[in-house]
């Protein structure tokens, strides 16, 4: 068994170090050799801080804002500042390296040949993860990241909630824009359980609404904003079109796609 994983081990370096293009998929599970919980495991990871009986999902999900807000904020805001306060794994450094390396052989390729065209970016990273890191890390060049979730320190309105069981919420979010995270004051990390004394944060435009993560929350529908800045969405679909139409036109180019961490989950990478 040894011998068959650094046997598997040696061929992915050799096609790694052959490459031309990378498209590297990533989910939760990339950042758990850092501490962060997955969601196979964050459920049981904070235990009786959330509550008898409460899961993360129900926790986290779009509706828990209105209907139990301080369960909502004190799980949200622990999760901000777990992942400001985490140490990136030292993988995320190979991952950058990994992505100079295409830089400099497409670098090389542009200056033999000016008439090739290929993508701006060799390398591009599209992530389920909200934590930021692929772009803190710098594991994704300016231009080459697709946060299909969102990403946790970049808040937006989520409406205003009725207070009622139906209709949740009386007003939809009042615009599109981005904000800073609210503040953490006052709220004891190592509460058992864990909530949200204050008030609810509001948005900082309409003064009505209450701020949310820009996070593809469960039971979210419509209300995240599909903000391409964040997610990426058309940015993916330029560099896919744009590799493969470089891959047509010379045969000798290559793309390795490297899935990290995605799991079974919530399947959508």
């Amino acid at each position: 068994m040894a011998e068959e994983l650094a046997n598997a081990i040696s061929e992915a370096a050799r096609v790694m170090k052959n490459a031309d293009f990378l498209l590297l998929a990533s989910g939760a599970g990339l950042s758990a050799d850092s501490g962060l919980a997955t969601f196979a495991t964050l459920t049981a990871k904070m235990g009786a801080q959330l509550g008898e009986g409460v899961t993360y999902d129900h926790a986290a999900g779009s509706d828990t804002m209105a209907r139990d807000p301080q369960l909502f904020y004190a799980f949200w805001l622990s999760s901000l500042q777990n992942y400001c306060k985490t140490e990136p794994h030292a993988g995320y450094n190979v991952l950058r390296e990994w992505r100079l390396m295409l830089e400099g052989r497409a670098a090389s390729r542009r200056a033999e040949d000016n008439v090739l065209s290929e993508p701006e970016h060799p390398a591009f990273v599209l992530t389920s993860n909200v934590d930021g890191w692929s772009s803190f890390c710098d594991v994704a060049a300016p231009g080459a990241l697709a946060q299909i979730h969102g990403c946790i320190h970049q808040w937006q309105c989520g409406g205003a909630p009725s207070g009622k069981r139906f209709p949740t919420f009386t007003k939809d979010r009042c615009c599109d824009d981005l904000f800073e995270p609210p503040s953490a004051e006052g709220l004891n990390f190592d509460a058992v359980p864990l909530r949200y004394e204050q008030p609810p944060p509001r948005c900082p435009k309409c003064k009505d609404g209450w701020l949310r993560p820009h996070i593809y929350l469960f039971g979210d529908g419509s209300r995240f904003i599909n903000k391409e800045d964040v997610t990426g969405e058309q940015r993916f679909r330029r560099w896919q079109e744009e590799t493969l139409a470089a891959l047509r036109a010379k045969s000798n180019l290559k793309l390795v796609i490297v899935e990290i961490g995605c799991g079974f989950r919530v399947p959508n990478i």
